[in-house]
């Protein structure tokens, strides 16, 4: 608003730190190639989403975490986040609460191939957890060796069986990164122990989750944040693996390849 009010706003713009700055001229420029009518119906959909007392990323958060910050929430602020008549106090207490979370990207509708890495944390939630039960799938193939999961008792499987079955036809094809065999084998073990193994519904979202956040360009925060306490936690405070020689991240096509499944 202020770059098409104000003659000098775009140099005002340039001010901002970086994230901010570079989104701001990107909406700027973008918002200057409509026409009149357009540039008014943009800005008033900016004023409800400024003016919401909850963010419409908020939605996204799994309900753990809600629930988790709640419990510690003082009845006021319970209260605002309940909706009714919006008053600039219960505005305040409602964006404050909702402060500890980080922003999240708009839902990615369903119809929309999936693409890069920022769109990871912005599916819907079956989507998502069917991304990382893939993703997933295809690491402990990787990990363990097609041989051994194939040989693999149907017990130890459990309902997994189908999505391991699936990886091991799209293994030959599957071109990952030279030495991170030894990190897909630590993060599979790690989820085995954690999850109670191969049988286990949370057991491939986990090491999905470990994977996208890791090598293959997702923000582990945002990512953390979409699914429940029990697969985020460990994602809020990781960093992508940077030494190693050849994981300058996953090759996207696996990612992709998992989500066309």
């Amino acid at each position: 608003m202020l770059a098409q009010r104000d003659a000098n706003g775009t140099q005002v713009l340039q001010r901002l730190a970086a994230p901010w700055r570079d989104n701001a001229l990107a909406q700027a420029a973008t918002l200057a190639q409509r026409s009149r009518a357009e540039r008014a119906n943009v800005v008033g959909e900016w004023l409800v989403t400024v003016r919401s007392p909850v963010p419409p990323s908020f939605r996204l958060l799994h309900r753990d975490w809600i629930e988790a910050a709640l419990a510690h929430a003082p009845a006021a602020t319970r209260a605002a986040l309940a909706g009714g008549v919006a008053t600039p106090a219960t505005t305040w207490l409602a964006r404050r609460f909702c402060a500890q979370f980080p922003a999240l990207p708009p839902l990615l509708d369903d119809t929309v191939p999936l693409h890069a890495p920022a769109q990871v944390a912005a599916l819907r939630y079956e989507r998502l957890i069917g991304l990382l039960t893939a993703v997933g799938a295809a690491a402990v193939v990787q990990a363990l060796g097609a041989a051994a999961v194939a040989a693999a008792d149907a017990a130890k499987l459990g309902g997994n069986r189908m999505v391991l079955a699936a990886a091991l036809k799209r293994s030959p094809a599957s071109t990952w990164p030279r030495g991170l065999q030894r990190r897909l084998l630590e993060w599979v073990s790690q989820a085995q122990r954690s999850t109670g193994g191969l049988a286990s519904a949370t057991m491939l979202p986990a090491v999905g989750a470990q994977v996208v956040a890791r090598v293959a360009g997702v923000v582990p925060m945002q990512l953390g944040y979409r699914l429940p306490q029990s697969l985020g936690q460990p994602l809020l405070h990781l960093s992508p693996v940077a030494d190693e020689a050849n994981a300058d991240n996953m090759p996207w096509a696996i990612v992709t390849a998992a989500a066309a499944c």
